[in-house]
Formats: C-alpha cells, structure tokens, sequence
C-alpha cells in the first residue's frame, strides 16, 4: 500500500510519504485484510460473475486499532515498528462491504 501527499493540517504543511508492505526481521508488515460479507454468500462458478463492492477508510490507517498523530508521523517506506502499526490498523477494519451483486 503506498500513500503520498501533503499534511495540510500542521504548519508549516510537511509531505507525507508512507509505503507500508514486505518483511525484514523483526518487522513483518504484510497483513490479511478480511472485512465482513455481513452474512451474505459470494458464490462463484463458471456461470455466475458476482461483484462485491468495497469502501475503504483511508482515516483508519492512522486511526484504528493504534492512533498515529499525523502531526508527529514521520515518513516510512520499509518495514518498520510504524508500519507494522499501519498495517495493522488497515487490517483491523479500513475496508468494508457496501454490496454484493450476484449476477
């Protein structure tokens, strides 16, 4: 997952750069995304396309299961105890299912 941009928020305004994924030991940040498909079944056979359809809360990488204070963030672009805490918290429910359209 790469997110690049500006941090508008803090003065003066400071560039955000963060590459979160791979493995160098002690930090693994490669993570299974796995949101909820709310009770619903996703079949899949030779005749039969489903779409599922999918947010994501980009707010959640800084602000899920760890709170990461953009004003203090630095930029990560290899493993690292900060990315892993990013991975983690994408993982702990930045995606959701709006919808599944069984075709």
């Amino acid at each position: 997952m790469k997110l690049e941009g500006t941090v508008t928020s803090v003065s003066p305004s400071k560039t955000l750069t963060c590459h979160i994924g791979g493995f160098r030991a002690p930090y693994n940040a490669l993570v299974t995304a796995t949101p909820s498909l709310n009770g619903n079944t996703l079949q899949v056979r030779a005749d039969h396309t489903p779409e599922v359809q999918l947010s994501a809360d980009v707010l959640k990488l800084f602000d899920g299961a760890t709170h990461i204070p953009l004003s203090t963030f630095v930029a990560t672009m290899e493993p690292s105890a900060t990315s892993v805490q990013i991975a983690n918290n994408y993982a702990a429910g930045m995606f959701t299912v709006k919808q599944i359209s069984a075709n």
